[in-house]
C-alpha cells in the first residue's frame, strides 16, 4: 500500500517563504516514509482579492522555472512524488495560468494540468471561454 502525505498549510503572498515551507515538507514527508505528497492551491502564493493582475502576473512563472525546479531537487533528494500548484506565465499579458504540476519522485515534470476556467468565488471573476477543453501535458 502506497503512503501519502496530505500538507495542509497556509500559503502567504511571499513566494520565496512558501517554496522554503514546502521543501521543509517534503522532507519531512520523506523521512516518514512517504510515496507521494500533495499541497493544497496557492502553494507558490496566496492571491488576495485586492491583488491587480499585473502584481498576479509579476509572481507567475513557466514550469521550468526557479519555483518547481526546486521542488524537483528536493522530490528527487527525498524520492517522494509532489503534487502542486503555481501560478505559470501566460503570453497574454497580466493573465496567469493556475497550474498543477505532478513531479515523479526521480524530480521529473511528469504531468502538467493548466486551469482554463478557475472559479467566481473570493473575489476572483474568471472571464475566460468556458467551452474550452482543460489541457494535460505529458513531459
Amino acid at each position: 500500500m502506497s503512503k501519502v502525505a496530505l500538507a495542509q498549510i497556509e500559503s502567504s503572498t511571499n513566494k520565496e517563504e512558501n517554496l522554503r515551507s514546502a521543501v521543509s515538507i517534503i522532507e519531512q514527508a520523506g523521512r516518514r516514509g512517504a510515496e507521494l505528497i500533495t499541497f493544497p492551491e496557492f502553494l507558490m502564493a496566496f492571491s488576495p482579492a485586492s491583488q491587480t493582475p499585473e502584481e498576479l502576473s509579476k509572481i507567475a512563472e513557466a514550469v521550468d522555472g526557479r519555483f518547481i525546479s526546486t521542488l524537483c531537487e528536493a522530490a528527487s533528494r527525498n524520492r517522494v512524488a509532489v503534487l502542486a500548484t503555481i501560478y505559470e506565465t501566460s503570453a497574454t499579458p497580466n493573465r496567469v495560468f493556475d497550474t498543477a504540476v505532478w513531479l515523479d519522485a526521480f524530480g521529473n515534470v511528469a504531468m502538467t494540468y493548466r486551469k482554463i476556467h478557475l472559479y467566481d468565488a473570493f473575489g476572483f471573476r474568471n472571464r475566460t471561454n468556458s467551452s474550452l477543453a482543460a489541457r494535460f501535458r505529458r513531459r
